[in-house]
């Protein structure tokens, strides 16, 4: 196949999702994570040298970060972090978060985000990596804590802006949080809160607090799109308190399609 046949046939399928009603296109949504080369790509990925071009086949035939269920599972395997689903961004590339991390569903995370999960120690007499990393070759083992002992956890629907730098002061991300674009966040950040700035700290709340009530108990981030599908109209206006408690009382009781293994990180 061309390259241009190829581009053709990208076209023609956005033209048709164009076309095509909201209840026909959250089933093409929903099986853009999944194709059939998958399995022999997760099992290839175990080649460091195919690990780069792996990630791109992935990202073209799974619908890249927001829907590849093959590269959640690689990521997982090798690397320790968990992925929800939906969650998207460039940073979710294999390597770049530590392992132990885990972030919820629908979240958005830009460009730049920088995770740190252990400081030099400047109580000692000496912070050089020397001293305390034994991958420099003098101490047999770390004296300090490591990476995986200090793990960091984001909520479901969280939005990180470009070029967040998290210190090993943060901890968890509480659902629905936002980080604008550029904060050092030094400590934990609240489900709902608007945080920004050097440190980060509190800039206003989303919501109102009945109102982030009854989103938490919603818990609408544990379904899949086909949950959603008839509280469309919700996702698409302003919040208050009404939609709040239609969100609410529509989702009490009905059983997630989304399974255990997508059970919330918090």
């Amino acid at each position: 196949m061309t390259k241009n046949q190829t581009n053709l046939d990208h076209l023609k399928n956005n033209v048709r999702d164009i076309c095509l009603g909201v209840e026909e296109r959250i089933p093409r949504l929903e099986q853009k994570g999944r194709c059939m080369i998958g399995p022999i790509l997760f099992c290839c990925y175990k080649i460091r040298i195919l690990r780069p071009i792996i990630f791109r086949m992935l990202e073209f035939f799974e619908g890249g970060t927001m829907f590849s269920q093959t590269l959640r599972e690689t990521l997982k395997r090798d690397y320790g972090v968990h992925i929800g689903i939906y969650t998207y961004g460039t940073s979710l590339r294999p390597g770049i978060l530590p392992r132990g991390t885990r972030i919820g569903n629908y979240c958005s995370i830009a460009d730049g985000l920088i995770v740190l999960r252990r400081n030099h120690p400047s109580e000692r007499v000496s912070q050089h990596p020397l001293f305390f990393n034994h991958q420099c070759g003098l101490v047999l083992a770390d004296t300090i804590h490591s990476i995986s002992d200090n793990p960091l956890t984001v909520g479901h629907d969280v939005w990180i802006g470009a070029n967040v730098l998290i210190t090993p002061g943060c901890k968890t991300i509480g659902n629905g949080a936002i980080v604008a674009a550029g904060t050092v966040v030094t400590s934990d950040v609240p489900a709902f809160a608007i945080v920004g700035g050097v440190p980060g700290r509190l800039i206003r709340w989303r919501f109102t607090e009945d109102v982030m009530a009854l989103i938490e108990e919603s818990c609408w981030w544990l379904h899949s799109l086909g949950d959603l599908i008839d509280l469309m109209p919700l996702f698409e206006q302003p919040m208050n308190i009404e939609i709040a408690q239609k969100l609410r009382d529509t989702l009490a009781g009905m059983v997630s399609k989304l399974g255990p293994a997508m059970a919330p990180p918090l």
